[in-house]
């Protein structure tokens, strides 16, 4: 007889990772892990009510079981490595669950990427400008043409 341990949805045969898998049973709460990314592959998903389409899954280090790239994951790694997912191979990614997310169906917990990078772009955009240097030289600014010429 199987015990009523762990995660509900970890019993199901799941092909893709799931906030289930950062489940633990001890603490009774979910894992936040960090993560290699080793590969991103296009593969045919089989969505809830068997349609299929094809969509990105990305496979990490040292796992076997892959995590479906949404584009908000998507997102999120764009704001931390770049715009191009080969950038994306070899970085680390934490991996997190948010809980009770009203998702297709209802209320489930979903598994996102921390974007770890967020506060760092803030903080350089924010940074005031460098100090202009007193002993340089003056910039001569060209006169500018009025746009579209006199009768505009």
């Amino acid at each position: 007889m199987n015990e009523l341990t762990g995660h509900w949805r970890a019993s199901f045969d799941n092909k893709y990772l799931g906030a289930w898998n950062l489940w633990d049973e001890k603490t009774k709460a979910f894992r936040t892990v960090t993560v290699t990314i080793e590969r991103i592959v296009q593969e045919q998903l089989v969505k809830p009510g068997g349609k299929k389409e094809i969509g990105w899954v990305c496979y990490f280090r040292g796992k076997r079981t892959g995590m479906i790239l949404s584009k908000t994951m998507g997102r999120v790694l764009q704001g931390m490595y770049g715009r191009t997912m080969s950038d994306w191979i070899g970085k680390e990614v934490t991996l997190w669950v948010e809980p009770d997310v009203r998702v297709q169906g209802g209320v489930g917990d979903v598994l996102r990427i921390k974007n770890t990078s967020a506060g760092k772009a803030l903080m350089r955009r924010l940074a005031p400008p460098p100090p202009i240097e007193e002993d340089s030289e003056p910039v001569e600014v060209p006169e500018l043409e009025k746009f579209g010429g006199d009768d505009a």
